[in-house]
């Protein structure tokens, strides 16, 4: 027994078929997402220091915490802000490669 294999378009895909819009679309969506993931990680590496920052004030009110775990506010500072940037650097790396596999 043979099936036969039947494709089913969606609505307006005979349009899009038509125009060429079926090549271009996905080029436009590719080009409109890296230039958001570009801004996004351009706004997070300039909040970097800022963020550092916080962190250090925030250790302040921290202090004794602090002194009792034998850890400075700078180093409670950087291991929070290492944190962060770890945390970045995964999400980029999987939007990345589902971007080049899409």
């Amino acid at each position: 027994m043979h099936l036969r294999q039947t494709r089913r378009e969606l609505p307006g895909q005979e349009l899009v078929n038509q125009t060429g819009l079926s090549r271009l679309l996905p080029r436009a969506l590719q080009a409109s997402w890296l230039s958001v993931a570009i801004l996004a990680v351009t706004l997070f590496v300039a909040g970097v220091p800022v963020r550092y920052e916080q962190l250090l004030q925030a250790a302040t009110r921290y202090g004794r915490v602090l002194r009792d775990l034998d850890l400075s506010a700078g180093s409670y500072a950087a291991y929070l802000t290492a944190l962060d940037v770890i945390l970045i650097l995964a999400h980029v790396a999987i939007a990345t490669v589902i971007f080049w596999r899409a």
